[in-house]
């Protein structure tokens, strides 16, 4: 087969023919993969495959009521789905500097993300998708320069294309060669959740963030609201580079310290989990001959603050009109175009971020403080953001250097 043809092929795909599609993976962008295929195209035999039964996430669950307007209706969050109802933000700087956000109405949604997994597990069943769970991948099948299948088990399941939505740390991508993630752009995640304490004057209708070298070098400690059996609870959690060696559970422990009203609650924990969380910079490329990365697994997730929800369920649907359209190499288009500015100024603000030390995480939130977001709801995060970052640099110019020198090295 000649080089024109691969390249052709690959770049181009002119009316690529897909009878077959399997998901691998049932997260949140596997399972929007796989739905959106069957309301594309009815005919397809889409079958998605996961070791896990039943496939539990593995995430914090916040949820921007912004992401609402680009959901099909049924997939829709249902009311069963909703831990707590945000109402604003608290940010706390390395040296007790506090910045309230607080609005009116809602702007986001902390998710019992298992229940909303469960709901979209059954609408894919609805559909029509075949559901292997509790069974492994274990290898690819190849004919010449395409995947024709799946090993599962021992046993081969035939294909024309691939959606690889397994995580971070993709088996399909280690598979086929696809460079790992630099450890500085991959976060280790520690969570448990505990009992709202009845002392502290926690406010539950607000995430609480703290960030310092001390608290969570180059990440941050988290407080998230919850309910979980009709107890108000708190997700308390961390997360931090893998490249510096560091458990985010002994950043968790020393803050609960320096807390008593949580240090007996902690002990007692009614959940815990841990995992990866992709901050790296988008791909140039998330689609390897006939397989397409979703999610996690294609590292659409916020490099700033490590939220992938929306993503994820974004870049399923994204990764399924290129499949239905025929033209496989369209996907890293639709990503760019989509999603790929924001992306890259997330991760632009991360290394800002990383470049400061307590002392500028000091001033920013001091700063934060005097600073007005919009009223209107809802509110676009993202929008707030590069709102704040030219605040920033008219309230506090000494940190432009720094800002432009990380600009550079990045």
């Amino acid at each position: 087969m000649s080089f024109i043809y691969l390249f052709y092929s690959w770049k181009f795909m002119p009316a690529y023919p897909v009878r077959r599609a399997v998901v691998v993976g049932a997260s949140f962008g596997g399972l929007s993969a796989a739905i959106a295929l069957k309301r594309y195209r009815p005919e397809l035999d889409v079958t998605v495959v996961d070791a896990r039964n039943p496939p539990i996430p593995h995430t914090t669950g916040g949820f921007g009521y912004h992401w609402f307007e680009k959901l099909p209706w049924e997939l829709l969050i249902p009311e069963e789905a909703i831990a707590a109802r945000i109402r604003g933000v608290r940010i706390v700087s390395p040296s007790g500097h506090e910045a309230v956000f607080r609005f009116e109405g809602e702007v986001g949604a902390v998710l019992h993300p298992d229940i909303w997994a469960e709901r979209m597990l059954a609408l894919a069943g609805r559909y029509g998708c075949n559901l292997l769970l509790g069974r492994r991948v274990t290898g690819l099948v190849q004919e010449g320069p395409v995947y024709a299948g799946v090993k599962v088990d021992g046993d081969v399941l035939r294909c024309d294309v691939i959606v690889a939505a397994d995580g971070a740390n993709s088996l399909i991508g280690r598979m086929v060669g696809r460079p790992d993630i630099d450890p500085m752009d991959l976060h280790v995640g520690f969570e448990r959740t505990v009992p709202l304490p009845p002392q502290g004057g926690w406010d539950h209708s607000l995430i609480h963030l703290y960030f310092g070298r001390n608290v969570a070098p180059l990440g941050y400690l988290w407080l998230f609201p919850s309910h979980d059996g009709g107890v108000r609870t708190v997700r308390l959690g961390c997360g931090v580079p893998r490249g510096l060696n560091r458990n985010p559970r002994e950043y968790l422990e020393r803050w609960v310290s320096r807390h008593p009203e949580f240090q007996e609650l902690w002990s007692k924990p009614l959940k815990e989990m841990g995992g990866l969380i992709p901050t790296a910079p988008l791909p140039k490329s998330n689609v390897h001959r006939n397989i397409l990365f979703v999610g996690d697994a294609a590292r659409v997730c916020s490099p700033l603050h490590g939220g992938g929800l929306g993503f994820a369920v974004q870049s399923g649907f994204l990764a399924a009109e290129s499949i239905v359209s025929g033209n496989l190499g369209s996907y890293d288009r639709r990503l760019e175009r989509v999603l790929g500015p924001l992306l890259r100024r997330h991760y632009l603000l991360k290394q800002v971020l990383y470049g400061w030390g307590d002392g500028e995480l000091d001033r920013m939130v001091r700063a934060m403080g005097e600073f007005r977001m919009s009223p209107r709801l809802p509110i676009d995060p993202n929008r707030e953001i590069m709102r704040f970052v030219f605040f920033l640099a008219r309230r506090e110019p000494g940190l432009i250097p720094k800002m432009v020198l990380t600009r550079l090295r990045a």
